[in-house]
């Protein structure tokens, strides 16, 4: 993988194989976050929220590997609501992976056929991150094509579903940056306004600010063109994991 291709790459999944071992726990946390955070409150029976709060809030450091995993307890994966719903729990469910390396039995009886082979450095994490990034792709399609339980146009679902993980790719790129192209950080830059902005943002989810911390960034002497472009990309959805926000706050 190169930075070129990186930036053009349209795959989340070919993308967190290419940075396997590579980046934190956090950052994939968060980033499987920001893929199933838009099916909250969209699909019937409502289900999911509690969980993505839950693996953020464990992703920094505020739940206990205990408390985190009790939101994800063994169930039945059949459940209600049909197909949509079924896809959308998949997607939440696999948040809930553990701290470890190792296999979390109790949740996934899928990796129970993965194992005992030895995971590789990352593989683990990476697992699970990209399949809560598939089922939220497949269950964001099926929202957009307005699913009504039946069987979708073979045609249009994949044009769909392509177009939707191009979109997920991007958010991955809005949480990591460019790992083949890191900005190097100024820690001079992390003035009292600009980390006061980043603060902000982070914990309200509310990203209107990301203009003004472009300029207080300048204002300390920042002339990083990917991070201030970054801040000031007309159109662009930021998230928490935002990787200008986690510079400013000294997170990874």
């Amino acid at each position: 993988m190169t930075a070129d291709g990186w930036d053009a790459g349209r795959s989340p999944h070919e993308l967190l194989r290419a940075v396997r071992g590579r980046v934190t726990h956090r950052k994939l946390r968060l980033f499987a976050c920001a893929c199933c955070r838009p099916l909250v409150g969209r699909v019937s029976p409502p289900a999911g929220g509690h969980q993505v709060t839950a693996a953020e809030r464990f992703a920094d450091g505020e739940l206990t590997a205990e408390q985190f995993l009790a939101q994800f307890p063994r169930r039945d994966r059949g459940g209600p609501g049909g197909r949509l719903a079924g896809v959308a729990r998949f997607a939440f469910d696999s948040l809930g992976w553990p701290p470890a390396e190792q296999s979390n039995w109790d949740l996934d009886e899928a990796t129970q056929q993965l194992v005992p082979r030895p995971w590789e450095a990352g593989e683990y994490a990476e697992h699970f991150t990209s399949r809560a990034c598939l089922h939220a792709v497949h269950a964001r399609t099926l929202l957009a094509l307005g699913y009504d339980g039946s069987d979708p146009v073979p045609g249009a679902f994949r044009e769909v579903m392509e177009a939707v993980a191009a979109e997920q790719a991007g958010v991955l790129r809005e949480v990591l940056g460019n790992p083949f192209r890191p900005a190097a950080f100024d820690p001079a830059w992390r003035t009292d306004t600009a980390v006061s902005l980043a603060a902000g943002m982070y914990e309200g989810r509310d990203f209107a600010a990301m203009p003004i911390l472009a300029d207080a960034l300048q204002d300390a002497g920042c002339d990083h063109d990917d991070v201030l472009s970054h801040c000031r990309e007309a159109g662009r959805a930021h998230v928490r994991g935002c990787w200008v926000v986690d510079l400013v706050l000294g997170r990874e």
